[in-house]
């Protein structure tokens, strides 16, 4: 490389030094930024329609049906919904998964946008600077610095990356099975406490327990919960785990193959 070139190279490498920390790649960064808070905010919507779910069935769970026959007789006839109720915790442990997942992944990228340039000026100075040395050890520094300088640049673009692949996924697949499910969820409507509670008669109360149990579809909800709950386990498991991990495996090829010999 020539010194001109180099020298040029440093200059730029110094004037990106006293750029901002948050200098970000326009349509790259835009659309992750994007995809991270919608992503974050369909979840954290869910999540509180599956909470709604909990709270009602929770609501006719606790509804006894008391008698006193000589002894004192309790007829727990909302226990019927225990595996509902029990499924809508899992499906809610589930989302707080997800979104904890998708935090984490777009705290690393906002980290990522912070320190890169700074990172990326630092590794081609030094790149640089040893290419000026002729000793028997520049040449293993230069190799050194070139991988760090692409996986600077692999990981700065990983996450955006596949932050696009997974808004692409997203959109075509995931969420508007969500968006049906969620749908279909919210039709179930929690049951007035205070109806059941202040019913007079054993009669009244057990008419009135008996007409919300009828009202719930509940093969209905176990399905769409059962639904919900695998759609986000796998997309938790493609755009938190497979999609990065990818991305990055794509780059590391790509560095392999530009370090290679080239054959006579």
């Amino acid at each position: 490389m020539r010194v001109s070139i180099k020298i040029v190279i440093v200059i730029i490498a110094l004037f990106a030094l006293f750029l901002p920390p948050n200098a970000k790649i326009p349509y790259l960064d835009r659309n992750a930024d994007s995809y991270f808070n919608g992503a974050i905010y369909k979840a954290g919507a869910t999540y509180a329609v599956c909470r709604g779910i909990n709270a009602g069935v929770s609501v006719i769970k606790e509804s006894q049906v008391n008698a006193s026959f000589g002894v004192g007789i309790t007829l727990a006839v909302g226990q019927l919904l225990d595996p509902l109720d029990d499924l809508t915790e899992r499906a809610s442990d589930i989302l707080i998964t997800s979104i904890i997942s998708l935090g984490i992944q777009k705290i690393l990228y906002e980290l990522s946008v912070q320190i890169f340039m700074r990172l990326l000026a630092i590794a081609v100075l030094f790149w640089v600077m040893v290419s000026f040395c002729h000793k028997e050890w520049s040449k293993t520094a230069q190799r050194i610095a070139f991988k760090t300088i692409f996986l600077i640049i692999a990981v700065r673009l990983c996450l955006p990356i596949s932050a696009i692949i997974s808004s692409g996924l997203d959109s075509c697949y995931f969420s508007p099975q969500i968006d049906e499910t969620q749908n279909a969820l919210k039709v179930f409507s929690p049951p007035d406490e205070d109806i059941l509670v202040n019913s007079k008669s054993i009669k009244e109360k057990t008419a009135k327990l008996w007409d919300t149990l009828k009202s719930i579809d509940i093969p209905d909800m176990v399905a769409n919960l059962l639904k919900l709950s695998y759609l986000y386990v796998a997309g938790l498991i493609i755009q938190v785990v497979v999609l990065p991990l990818g991305v990055f495996w794509v780059f590391l090829r790509i560095m392999n193959r530009t370090k290679k010999p080239k054959r006579d």
